[in-house]
């Protein structure tokens, strides 16, 4: 078991717990051959992407097409971010 530790405290914006932890993904989500780093949140028992739809986009380009507006990215949970359509 690989483990990360940092000093976040509790006035970070983001508070995990043990059922509900701040993860990080690694797998080769755009499918190009390298690995892209997505880091996920909770917030009231559902999974988000942490980075926005511009940033996440920058990492993933089909992001665009998939999420044609901010708030259609900014309502939908990591799962349906980043699972594979195809």
């Amino acid at each position: 078991m690989d483990l990360i530790a940092g000093n976040l405290g509790l006035n970070y914006k983001y508070q995990a717990s043990e059922t509900e932890p701040f993860e990080v993904y690694y797998y080769d989500f755009d499918h190009y051959g390298n690995k892209d780093i997505v880091l996920a949140y909770y917030n009231f028992g559902e999974q988000f992407p942490l980075r926005g739809r511009a940033c996440s986009a920058e990492q993933v380009p089909e992001i665009k097409k998939k999420f044609e507006t901010y708030d259609l990215f900014a309502s939908s949970n990591i799962t349906t971010v980043y699972e594979d359509d195809n």
